[in-house]
């Protein structure tokens, strides 16, 4: 899983998202693994069409049904408007879009309280909150229960179903599991160990590096 050129993507299309789940909480606390990407995008019609030239730009792929499957380059411009939810493979690995998340009030509210970070290849990407990874006790490791941000969780294993409409989110990683060819799976998985092993090696997103990045990137990445 090629997870800086899936962000450096993003930002170069300049879609407004905010990076959430696994790799969201692995950059920001412990090089824990998981296998997609998860990106909470701005619902307005020119970020749905930013987020659209970015997807087909990686070659990412998505139908509503099964026959319907096809690369998103080929679906009928405002695909995005379908739903609120989508599971798409690409090259580069899994993408999970989400328009909305229950648990926060808005996603402008949820930027601001969001922290510009890198990875350690240095792309930029905005980091959903403590705060706001608490308020819908998003999936993150055990060991974890008793860090005093992650106190408050009552149910911290809870999976991110909660967090979407769990019909239509289970419906979709089906769907996309039954797109997704084994051998491209297992690339993408051993791509994603090396570079989860890659982002502990460097200390760089301690509160006041991030302060001075936000100084020197914001008026320029987003």
């Amino acid at each position: 899983m090629n997870t800086d050129h899936l962000l450096e993507t993003f930002n170069r299309h300049q879609v407004r998202y905010i990076l959430v789940g696994g790799v969201n909480f692995l950059l920001r606390h412990a090089p824990v693994l998981t296998f997609d990407i998860d990106l909470w995008i701005r619902d307005d019609p020119e970020n749905l069409r930013r987020c659209e030239q970015a997807l087909a730009s990686l070659d990412a792929a998505w139908g509503r049904d099964d026959a319907d499957w096809k690369p998103v380059a080929d679906q009928t411009p405002g695909w995005l408007g379908q739903q609120g939810i989508f599971c798409l493979t690409s090259p580069y690995g899994a993408i999970d879009i989400f328009k909305f998340l229950l648990g926060v009030d808005n996603w402008d509210h949820a930027l601001s309280r969001s922290t510009l970070m890198t990875t350690g290849a240095g792309a930029p990407i905005q980091s959903l909150s403590d705060e706001d990874m608490i308020a819908l006790n998003w999936r993150y490791p055990k060991q974890t229960e008793t860090k005093s941000e992650f106190a408050s969780c009552p149910k911290p294993e809870r999976s991110d179903l909660d967090m979407v409409q769990p019909d239509l989110k289970t419906r979709e990683e089906r769907k996309r599991d039954r797109h997704w060819l084994p051998g491209e799976r297992w690339h993408a998985m051993q791509a994603m160990i090396a570079w989860a092993e890659s982002q502990a090696t460097v200390k760089r997103n301690t509160p006041a590096q991030c302060r001075a990045k936000e100084r020197r990137l914001l008026s320029t990445s987003f």
